[in-house]
């Protein structure tokens, strides 16, 4: 160890050729993997298996004792092709709707389910929407969500006295979503 070594520290260049040298290990190894083959680079698959040859020594063959059969097949192959048209109507039911239907509830009510909110054979899209009012009245303040423990029925009780219900609807009107 030289004594200018210890009064100056690490040599730069030392830590410098160290550095270079690991360079061009991965420049090394780099190269060394772009030579080896690569699939539809440099190898390809196998495509010699036999079967255009049995094609193409299959001759068609229809035989046809009517000249109609062809054009009825066709039609037949028609009829069967045709699709039943679905019909898809905006049915939306706007959650303003629903949280003024809770807040009524809510006035008669201290505690509904949610099942009760909802129509016997309700859409999709009213569940939907209800569920949403649900959870916007719940934000608002004027209802508390509760639900006993899992799969059971989701229970909706009033927070809010009936007062603030009765001034609830200019607030609700004010809202975004409506």
């Amino acid at each position: 160890v030289d004594a200018t070594e210890e009064a100056t520290g690490h040599d730069p260049r030392a830590q410098l050729i160290r550095r270079l040298l690991e360079l061009k290990n991965y420049k090394e190894l780099s190269a060394a993997l772009a030579a080896r083959p690569r699939l539809y680079r440099d190898v390809f698959l196998c495509k010699n298996t036999g079967a255009d040859d049995i094609e193409a020594g299959i001759e068609i063959e229809i035989a046809l004792s009517n000249p109609f059969q062809l054009t009825e097949a066709y039609r037949l192959l028609i009829e069967r092709r045709k699709q039943v048209v679905h019909r898809v109507v905006n049915d939306q039911i706007p959650i303003l709707t629903c949280v003024q239907d809770i807040v009524n509830q809510l006035k008669v009510h201290d505690t509904i389910s949610f099942q009760q909110l909802l129509p016997e054979l309700a859409k999709p899209q009213h569940m939907i929407s209800m569920f949403l009012g649900v959870l916007e009245t719940a934000r608002m303040g004027f209802t508390g969500i509760v639900q006993e423990k899992i799969f059971s029925p989701i229970s909706v009780h009033r927070k809010s006295s009936k007062e603030e219900l009765e001034n609830a609807a200019d607030r609700i009107q004010g809202l975004s979503w409506g």
